[in-house]
């Protein structure tokens, strides 16, 4: 199943509201409302290969459901539909269970997921048998027991964590999702010290900061998004912008890496801060529908405005982090300061669903499939790239994040500001590995 996780749950690219249809409760009704919706809505750039996909399907679930007769479930259905999704090959289209369902839609409300967490992603380091810190969330417990990015876990409660990846991730959520407190054995830069945290559920979503990191001078401001999903994305990315001007920042960093993308309106407001006016078309199947961002409000053609607090400018120099985890909502903001020659865009090429957008429908049972509905365009009526292509390709470096605490991408976009990088010719675009689904890119939050 592709889909986008975000601390264990999921984390839409959704630009428009959930939709309801009906059907019956059998494996057959579940699958041909799901084809139904497919064949109505789908509008991604695989549609050629749909009906082939959906009509093999049908003749596999027939086969799993041949000695059920009549009594086959749903059960059967989603074993089908999922593997289903996986050939059709197009990471925004995919169905969830009713408890996937149900989760995904506790996030996008803002309520949080149901088990406690700390607010980190980690990786594992095998040399160091240590999970390394990507992010620590702002407003999550990992924050409040010091938890932050370049730190390596190496012990929880004295014990060494277990010497492979899933086996020490399973070990640290084990230990999150006790909701007891326990003791975390962190190494820096070859300093170790200890911590004590608990995990909690979430009361607060993953929302934009401030970041400090070394070397960084105070005229070079760092807004974090996580990712675009909670509604006041865009309002908190313009309050930090003024706060920052108002301070005598000159340039900001805009820190897009591992976003997995969000709301539509968000992304759009966020890259007008930028560049001034600007825009996007979502073209379906019959019709086509214009966001135009403008001095803080995001009008869609014929349905109405959205609008922030305190709407933002900024003229100074910017630079956009990406990697292979910026998706969707998150490859459209650095393609637009691109578009406009507005500053630079730095890192790995972007995880390559950039030119879609989707639509969530609820099922019958509980469940929920989410359909690629729209094909992004320029304001043009160009359809984008798949991903976003950086200025300058610079892949992350953990080697350096863990022994050093240094982050070669913020390095490298200050020197960029400071004027002190001399290569901002578009560099040779980075080979990226094996493509991994949304949710293996970040299955490691807890």
């Amino acid at each position: 199943m592709k889909r986008i996780a975000l601390l264990g749950l999921v984390a839409l690219a959704a630009c428009a509201p959930a939709q309801k249809a009906s059907s019956g409760n059998s494996a057959e009704d579940l699958f041909n409302q799901v084809s139904g919706l497919l064949e109505e809505n789908y509008y991604g750039f695989n549609l050629p290969q749909l009906p082939t996909v959906v009509a093999r399907a049908k003749t596999d679930l027939q086969k799993a459901c041949a000695s059920a007769g009549s009594s086959c479930k749903t059960e059967a259905a989603y074993d089908v539909l999922n593997t289903m999704l996986d050939k059709f090959g197009d990471p925004h289209t995919f169905i969830e269970n009713p408890a996937e369902y149900a989760e995904s839609n506790r996030t996008r409300s803002g309520q949080g997921g149901s088990f406690p967490i700390l607010g980190i992603r980690s990786v594992y380091r095998a040399n160091s048998n240590g999970r390394l810190i990507i992010e620590a969330l702002p407003g999550m417990p990992a924050e409040a027991a010091g938890l932050t990015r370049g730190d390596l876990i190496v012990a929880l409660n004295g014990k060494p964590l277990p010497k492979n990846d899933e086996a020490s991730n399973l070990a640290l959520r084990e230990e999150v999702r006790s909701g007891k407190e326990f003791v975390i054995t962190l190494r820096r830069a070859g300093q170790t010290r200890e911590v004590r945290a608990i995990g909690k559920l979430p009361t607060v979503p993953a929302l934009p900061s401030l970041k400090k990191w070394a070397g960084v001078p105070s005229s070079i401001a760092i807004i974090r998004i996580p990712d675009y999903l909670p509604p006041q994305t865009a309002d908190i990315v313009h309050k930090l912008v003024n706060q920052v001007s108002k301070s005598g920042v000159k340039n900001i960093i805009l820190d897009l890496r591992s976003n997995s993308g969000g709301r539509a309106t968000d992304c759009l407001s966020v890259a007008g801060i930028f560049v001034g006016r600007t825009g996007i078309i979502f073209a379906k199947k019959t019709s086509q529908e214009a966001y135009t961002y403008n001095n803080g409000t995001v009008t869609i053609a014929g349905k109405g405005r959205i609008g922030v607090s305190e709407p933002a400018s900024f003229s100074g120099g910017v630079v956009t982090l990406v990697d292979q985890g910026s998706a969707s909502c998150a490859e459209i903001t650095p393609v637009i300061l691109q578009n406009a020659k507005r500053g630079v865009v730095i890192g790995e090429p972007t995880y390559g669903i950039l030119n879609t957008g989707t639509n969530s429908f609820d099922l019958t049972d509980g469940g929920g499939l989410t359909i690629t509905t729209v094909r992004t365009l320029d304001q043009s009526g160009t359809a984008f790239n798949t991903r976003v292509t950086p200025n300058i390709a610079l892949k992350e470096d953990l080697d350096s994040l863990e022994s050093k605490a240094q982050d070669v991408m913020i390095d490298r976009a200050v020197k960029v500001l400071q004027g002190n990088d001399a290569s901002l010719e578009t560099q040779p675009i980075l080979k990226l590995p094996k493509r991994l689904s949304l949710l293996e890119l970040q299955k490691a939050w807890n």
